[in-house]
């Protein structure tokens, strides 16, 4: 087998059945044959990566088509080396499928029928889409803000979806992560503590941005909610710098919202833990349409905090107006239609560029992580819209303007 599943703290070469250590519970890795490369030509798709994916049989890896996701070239204020990563185009609109194609991956590989987890939006997409292709149950409990527009296509795709009332998505998650880990069921949940197959996922992002670029870009920014997409990327790019396949790893800037940034705020405090994380209730009680961003503890907060400290990274909040106007203006310019959580990210670059941090000539690429079809009905409710009227006579007129 090229990995081996292994435990932060004590070391200790753990079993795969294991999602965090038995011994000393704490949170688990792989190290990879580095003999073999990173990339294989003969194969396209997630699995051109397979030498640095916990997969037993990657041949037999479930799969709806993602990853191969393009790199989109646009200029704005005077920068002509701006990319947005379209991770949109995946199966189900969102980067989400890379985690959950190696999760459910991993649970039919441990003979699993169910696959659990706590989801406000797309990670419940996606556990639904890949347990669907692979013939397996999905449950997916939402917190009592979820939205009826959001989970309905969770249900469609053949999910049980559950609604804890009086309850938030956090709160779900750590009672979920309990009874998941004393009965044996197979968790899908998006955190490294819960489930460390999922969380190499995002990495192959980093490589597809390299190999699509032919280098490393100077900067990337990555929209953070729980922190596990930036810190994976970042690990991806540290793996293709000691590999020798890039001179630099690329700063990585996390996008989050202004009212829910207990990253950005324990990076400024030197934080690197959950327990320092967990002294704070950032963002409680507070509305937001950036759901799918919106942690009071984000779950993979000391992962993000540590990875951003080795690439010397950062973060930056947006609120919910500025992430809407960065959906806007990226329709408007480049043409793609994002969610407000990834406009998050488009409303970061504008300040960073104001912030007169990055060259002109810097080469920054942007993550537009989920579809803004998925979310018409929470925009529209905010910024509504209503089409001019004419009468067929006027049609002539309106056309020769």
């Amino acid at each position: 087998m090229h990995f081996q599943p292994i435990c932060d703290d004590c070391k200790r070469s753990v079993g795969l059945e294991e999602m965090t250590c038995i011994k000393c519970s704490g949170k688990i890795s792989f190290s990879y044959d580095k003999k073999i490369p990173i990339f294989d030509n003969s194969i396209k798709g997630l699995s051109w990566f397979w030498s640095r994916l916990p997969l037993v049989n990657p041949e037999q890896r479930v799969s709806l088509g993602e990853g191969n996701t393009p790199l989109i070239k646009f200029e704005l204020q005077g920068f002509s080396n701006l990319y947005i990563k379209n991770e949109m185009g995946n199966p189900t609109g969102s980067h989400k499928d890379r985690q959950l194609s190696i999760a459910i991956s991993h649970a039919i590989n441990l003979k699993k029928k169910v696959s659990v987890l706590a989801s406000a939006g797309s990670t419940g997409l996606a556990n639904s889409a890949y347990a669907a292709r692979a013939g397996i149950k999905s449950l997916v409990f939402t917190g009592s803000s979820a939205r009826s527009d959001r989970v309905y296509p969770i249900h469609l795709l053949g999910a049980d979806v559950v609604t804890v009332k009086n309850a938030d998505i956090d709160q779900v998650l750590d009672v979920l992560t309990e009874l998941c880990n004393e009965l044996g069921v197979y968790h899908s949940s998006t955190a490294r503590y819960i489930n460390p197959y999922q969380a190499e996922g995002p990495k192959t992002i980093s490589y597809e941005i390299f190999e699509e670029l032919g280098h490393a870009p100077d900067w990337v920014i990555v929209p953070s909610g729980g922190g596990g997409t930036y810190a994976s990327m970042a690990r991806g790019f540290v793996d293709l710098f000691e590999s020798g396949l890039t001179d630099r790893i690329p700063r990585l800037i996390g996008s989050v919202p202004a009212t829910y940034n207990a990253i950005e705020h324990g990076h400024n405090a030197g934080y690197t833990t959950m327990a320092q994380i967990k002294k704070h209730e950032i963002g409680f009680d507070v509305p937001t349409i950036l759901a799918k961003l919106a942690h009071i503890y984000p779950p993979d907060a000391d992962d993000a905090l540590i990875m951003a400290k080795k690439v010397n990274g950062y973060f930056i909040g947006a609120t919910d107006a500025e992430s809407m106007d960065g959906s806007e203006l990226l329709a408007s310019t480049v043409g793609l239609y994002a969610e407000p959580s990834s406009g998050n990210g488009v409303a970061a670059l504008t300040k960073f560029i104001e912030s007169g941090v990055p060259k002109s000539s810097d080469t920054i690429v942007v993550m537009a992580c989920g579809s803004g079809f998925r979310e018409t009905a929470t925009v529209s409710e905010i910024r509504p819209f209503a089409p001019d009227k004419c009468e067929l006579s006027d049609i002539r007129k309106l056309i020769a303007e």
